[in-house]
């Protein structure tokens, strides 16, 4: 047999991600980006390859530059006809218009700009079930409420067909054209018309006496209606003031694109329940429900496989079902001020995740698998501030995209050593834990950019802070320093210094070196005297050294005034 498309498909990828944000802080929107010499898909198509009855898509893992694909027992894998796309402008090696032998592995090359990578391809035969609906579609010649055929797509894991008539189309009862596996029957049978306004349970039993059930449901603005008309019905209570005899168009914090619902926007209405059927809304893409009143999620969640965006801030959740790590486009995901206690290790399945905030809930550990290797791949902001943490996983070193970590206000008495391997990390907040010293490690995150560990237990730091090339903020406030440590003098790039509130009695000359220094807070401390050296920061903007001991300070620290920089003592301390 020869593939019908013997032509190589070059995909340019785009990627448009859409963050909302009702209600919530500001959330920076950065689009994970495949690279230039990627596989985008590889896949034996049914109809170019003889025994395979249904498409086989490729399990792509990036990391690893490996493709998995699992094939029924009966295939032969040594005579098979891939369909690959590639990244746009990019060439694979060998040529993938031939068959191949995949009874062992074989190893195809991407060349983009004379950059390439090697991606291993493992082809496996597995025992699939007999009882297998292979194809289920409305036809139009048997459905006079069409005027084209609509194919639906079938999910064999979760059993699940979910099939999108034309907009517009008028009815929900339609005749069904059904392809099973071979011997096998299915009831209600194919061709028998069936109301779907409900969906509908069709059963597959095989020769062999396997037995498959599967939900079909209907994907349109039928769909739509009844589960948002089911989540209207079950809040009573709410304020939200649809007509739900009028066109869902009319509905305030609803948007549609043809037909379909895309956004649902309904944050502070007093909502307090989801009901399952909201797992029917297939195209919706954004969903912000923060500030009501809400107690659970339905594991029905799990088939919003288009959702891109979740805000559930402010509610009472207590857990969350596992079946949030099914949704693959899933880029943010807010559960703030809610009342969660623990994470299901299936989260870490959201692979596209870039921003996730659970502060302010009643979090007291992480499982280390939550933050396994190949894990949260494209996770760049972690917000567990307000929780009741005492220790954070090892793993979490393996969120090697991650930028911004805030876990403050927690109850932290130390930090993993591999903290230090968070290479991309710019910007950390541990304040307001029990933090007595910092893991010498710290020091290895070379692009961190502004830190704060105020309100600690801190007396000392890492030596070698001079490692930390990119700091520009540092704040110590209320911590317990009777001295500035010298080692800050190495930080050449540092603007702001915070010291406030500790018990600092004096300062190393050597701080005068911090040549690029604008901001100095050294007030509420127990200083007598100020050396003469920081006269030499000469780029100081701020300078505070209120509520100390101070009778005096030298004049040429007074005279930093005359260059624009603000200079607070208490009175009666006078410039000499």
């Amino acid at each position: 047999m020869f593939p019908q498309n013997k032509e190589l498909i070059n995909k340019g990828l785009l990627v448009f991600l859409i963050i909302l944000c009702a209600f919530t802080c500001g959330i920076e929107n950065e689009n994970p980006r495949l690279s230039d010499n990627e596989i985008i898909s590889f896949d034996f198509l049914a109809v170019d390859n003889e025994g395979i009855e249904l498409d086989i898509i490729g399990k792509i893992d990036r990391t690893a530059n490996t493709i998995i694909l699992d094939l029924p027992m009966n295939v032969d894998k040594s005579h098979l006809f891939p369909s690959v796309s590639v990244s746009d402008g990019a060439t694979i090696s060998p040529d993938v218009n031939q068959a191949f032998d995949f009874s062992k592995q074989v190893i195809f090359t991407v060349i983009a700009e004379g950059v390439s990578r090697a991606y291993t391809v493992k082809v496996n035969n597995i025992e699939f079930l007999k009882s297998r609906i292979l194809k289920f579609d409305f036809g139009k010649a048997k459905n006079n409420n069409l005027s084209t055929d609509v194919n639906g797509v079938v999910n064999h894991d979760s059993q699940y067909i979910y099939i999108s008539p034309p907009c517009g189309t008028v009815g929900t009862k339609f005749v069904p054209t059904i392809e099973v596996s071979a011997g096998a029957k299915v009831s209600p049978a194919s061709g028998k018309e069936q109301d779907f306004l409900n969906g509908a349970i069709y059963t597959v039993t095989s020769t062999e006496g396997d037995v498959s059930r599967y939900k079909v449901a209907l994907a349109n603005e039928s769909s739509d209606r009844k589960a948002l008309v089911d989540f209207y019905l079950s809040n009573p209570q709410s304020s939200l003031d649809w007509n739900i005899d009028a066109p869902m168009e009319a509905w305030r914090g609803v948007t549609l694109e043809n037909c379909r619902v895309v956004d649902v926007l309904l944050s502070n209405k007093n909502i307090k329940n989801i009901p399952a059927s909201f797992g029917d809304l297939s195209e919706l893409r954004s969903l912000s429900v923060a500030f009501n009143q809400i107690e659970s999620i339905p594991s029905e969640f799990g088939r919003l496989s288009k959702l891109e965006v979740i805000l559930l801030d402010g509610n009472h959740l207590k857990s969350l079902p596992s079946e949030l790590g099914d949704l693959e486009s899933l880029v943010v995901l807010n559960l703030f001020g809610n009342q969660i206690t623990e994470i299901p290790v299936g989260l870490n399945n959201l692979q596209n995740l870039s921003s996730l905030d659970l502060s302010d809930n009643k979090l007291t550990e992480l499982p280390e698998e939550l933050f396994a290797e190949n894990k949260f791949k494209q996770l760049k902001y972690l917000r567990l501030h307000y929780n009741e943490l005492k220790e954070l996983p090892a793993g979490i070193s393996n969120l090697t995209q991650l930028t911004e970590l805030n876990v403050a206000y927690n109850q932290l008495e130390g930090l993993p050593d591999e903290i230090g391997r968070l290479g991309n990390l710019s910007l950390l907040k541990l304040h307001d834990n029990q933090l007595a010293t910092l893991t010498e490690s710290i020091v290895d995150l070379s692009s961190l950019t502004y830190l704060y560990v105020g309100n600690n237990k801190l007396s000392s730091l890492p030596q070698n802070m001079s490692r930390m090339t990119s700091l520009i903020l540092l704040d110590l406030e209320g911590d317990l320093f009777t001295t500035i440590p010298v080692q800050l003098s190495d930080l050449p790039t540092l603007l702001t210094l915070r010291m406030k509130s500790n018990q600092i009695s004096s300062i190393p000359p050597e701080l005068g070196n911090l040549k690029s220094l604008q901001s100095l807070r050294l007030d509420n401390n127990k200083l007598s005297e100020i050396p003469i050296e920081l006269a030499k920061l000469t780029a100081l903007r701020y300078l505070s050294l209120k509520s100390n001991d101070l009778t005096y300070i030298p004049q040429e620290i007074c005279d930093l005034r005359k260059t624009g920089t603000d200079v607070y003592i208490d009175t009666g301390v006078i410039c000499r």
